[in-house]
């Protein structure tokens, strides 16, 4: 994935977690997506973005 073959969107890395659980988006959730895109600090060495889980940003707002 680092080596840039794959094209955007194409593949993504996904955390096998608990297949049995009852909330079926946390059985196995988008970690990291492949995303050609030149970044501010690292330039286009990287090509491999985490993906954002909404409730990061709920649990940061209720602190």
């Amino acid at each position: 994935m680092k080596a840039g073959e794959f094209a955007d969107g194409a593949h993504v890395l996904r955390a096998r977690i608990d297949m049995q659980a009852g909330n079926v988006n946390m059985r196995d959730p988008v970690l990291y997506r492949i995303r050609h895109a030149h970044h501010q600090r690292t330039g286009d060495e990287w090509c491999i973005y985490p993906m954002t889980m909404p409730i990061h940003y709920q649990m940061l707002w209720k602190k």
